[in-house]
């Protein structure tokens, strides 16, 4: 995501800057919007309902001469009545989050869509962010779960996802900072419904807190032995305003990495607030702690009680293993057996992702493909290198060749996923999300492009490498499936020209030595590819082979002769330096790659 450029704040017509973001907010549609103010000094709450946009001008001055003494807040949501609860919410032409003193990573925003206004609510780096979207949204449900997606992939404040959030607008005073409520970026850009699907949104699967089991915070104290780092901190007197949200959200992480159960740390944040005074008098406070229990509990996951499959390791004597009924099923014959683990490796641009489509939807439809049978085999195809549109660009040249008969089966035998953004294996909630996928679908194999979208870490760090291809084993494992990894090769350097063995594939050993098969791809013609068996576990790697690709974004084998085959499997000739270097020059596309087919 690329934040556009602040603007000057300027008040010289605050009545045309809240009018102009009331116009942003609520546009054509009618309903009633929903004010509060705040006391500063007693904290005292008042209501106001305005019907719009019948009383536009009066919202106007009433936000002007309520924010010179008091707190002024604006319900981004329109509502049937005024009565501000969920089940009187008409819809929302946005959607929000809020950062409380710490904006995204610019790693972690990427994965999100620009948004159309950001207002600074006081000091730098406390925000409100709103996405225009490109119809009236009156799902209360859809709101909450594509704030929520927002909420949780920004790193926002745990508790700004709510549908009767209520946020500070522009030109209004901000009493307890003694800071002004400035308009930072405004754009006309407008999002459809179908973006924000595909921004992953945690389950809220935290049970509700029922107070009258919530333990004495000195019992949950005594019963866990605390870092003194951990402990120091909770016992703070005070935090500073300003600091005081991530201080609690610290303090969860603490109680979670401690694996407390919910209640317990209910307690203790509860034992806080009340010194720090975050959440103290509001009248959605234990909601809002519930929410920083949720977003600890992504990090460090709750240790679910079950019984103990594996108590022991199993152990065979010499025959009884002979005897197990045990064997090898192929899902490609002599290259893919059940619950494998394939990388298809090659230069960028190469066609990598084409031809695992390719296979995935000859997989689906039983079909034989590049010369292999392989029964129906129900997939999923993870894109995170390709968004909707892209990959829907290549999926319909693909679909041109298809009968109604084979579209129907795809229909039920090959799921596709359109992200555009990685899925980090080596995070416990993306782990969640895809095992919840897999048991959902049920599928044989899981398709992921790339294995470099997998984790925000190099793949050339063993323990990263480890923790990813770790999960995967798993849930090989566990769902009996099999998993196809698009990933590519070393560049090309003046000593290795054509880097397409084993050893160049990227990143760790690990990955190749963890892998059951492992596929070459290299480019020998315009539209033709060789395929090479780099590795295959439980088989004999298959003689290199020519792919041609034919159309609807197809490949056909290639039948060629063994000395052509011989040919291209013998090394560069010598050649001059001064040929090397013009070749080098031609060939290295800003990359060390080589140039792509187009596809």
């Amino acid at each position: 995501m690329r934040l556009s450029s602040p603007v000057a704040p300027t008040f010289l017509n605050p009545k045309g800057e809240i009018g102009a973001f009331l116009d942003f907010l609520y546009r054509d549609q009618t309903g009633f919007v929903y004010i509060a103010t705040k006391e500063p000094e007693s904290l005292d709450w008042n209501q106001t309902f305005f019907n719009w946009p019948n009383q536009r001008s009066d919202i106007i001055s009433h936000v002007i001469r309520e924010t010179s003494a008091r707190e002024v807040y604006i319900g981004p949501a329109l509502y049937s009545t005024n009565r501000a609860t969920k089940e009187h919410i008409k819809g929302t032409n946005v959607l929000w989050t809020e950062f409380d003193g710490k904006l995204p990573e610019p790693t972690i925003s990427a994965s999100v869509p620009g948004p159309s206004l950001r207002i600074q609510s006081s000091e730098p780096q406390h925000e409100h962010w709103y996405w225009s979207l490109d119809y009236f949204e009156v799902d209360v449900e859809q709101i909450e779960r594509a704030n929520r997606g927002l909420c949780y992939t920004l790193g926002a404040d745990s508790s700004a996802w709510d549908a009767t959030q209520i946020l500070r607008p522009p030109t209004t005073k901000n009493h307890k900072r003694d800071k002004s409520v400035v308009l930072l970026a405004k754009s006309d850009v407008y999002y459809g419904a179908e973006l924000f699907s595909q921004i992953p949104t945690p389950e809220f699967n935290v049970k509700e807190i029922v107070l009258d089991e919530i333990p004495q915070a000195l019992d949950v104290i005594a019963k866990y032995k605390w870092d003194p780092e951990a402990f120091t901190f909770f016992r703070k007197a005070e935090i500073p305003q300003g600091s005081r949200s991530s201080a609690m959200m610290r303090l969860a992480f603490y109680c979670a990495e401690m694996r407390m159960s919910d209640e317990e740390a209910y307690s203790i944040l509860d034992n806080a607030d009340y010194r720090w005074g975050k959440f103290k008098n509001r009248n959605d406070r234990v909601r809002r702690l519930q929410d920083l229990i949720f977003k600890a509990r992504l990090k460090y996951p709750l240790e679910v009680d079950e019984p103990e499959l594996y108590d022991e390791y199993p152990v065979y004597g010499f025959q009884d293993f002979l005897d197990t009924t045990l064997s090898v099923k192929w899902v490609i014959d002599g290259l893919l057996q059940e619950s494998g683990f394939v990388i298809l490796s090659g230069p960028p641009g190469i066609g990598k992702t084409t031809v695992s489509l390719q296979w995935a939807i000859h997989m689906a439809l039983g079909k034989p493909f590049l010369g292999y049978e392989m029964p129906v085999t129900k997939c999923i195809f993870f894109s995170m290198e390709m968004g909707h549109a892209d990959l829907k660009y290549f999926v319909e040249q693909m679909a041109e060749s298809l009968t109604p008969d084979e579209r129907a089966t795809l229909q039920d035998n090959l799921l596709l996923i359109p992200l555009g953004f990685g899925v980090f294996l080596d995070k416990a909630q993306e782990q969640q999300r895809v095992r919840s996928i897999i048991r959902k679908y049920e599928p044989i194999g899981v398709f992921f492009d790339s294995l470099g979208s997998t984790t925000m870490d190099e793949l050339s760090s063993e323990s990263t490498v480890k923790s990813v291809i770790d999960f995967v084993e798993r849930i090989r494992s566990d769902f009996n499936i099999f998993t196809w990894f698009i990933h590519h090769n070393r560049k090309a350097t003046v000593g290795n020209k054509k880097p397409n063995k084993l050893s160049d594939v990227f990143g760790s050993q690990y990955i190749t030595a963890r892998a059951t098969t492992v596929l070459g791809l290299w480019r020998v013609g315009m539209d033709t590819l060789e395929i090479t068996g780099l590795k295959v576990r439980l088989a004999r790697e298959p003689t290199p082979f020519l792919i041609a690709r034919k159309n609807g974004l197809n490949f056909e084998r290639e039948v060629i002769s063994t000395k052509l085959l011989e040919g291209l499997a013998q090394e560069p000739t010598e050649e001059s330096e001064e040929t090397k270097e013009e070749e080098i020059v031609v060939n290295d596309n800003d990359t060390g790659e080589q140039p792509t087919m187009g596809f």
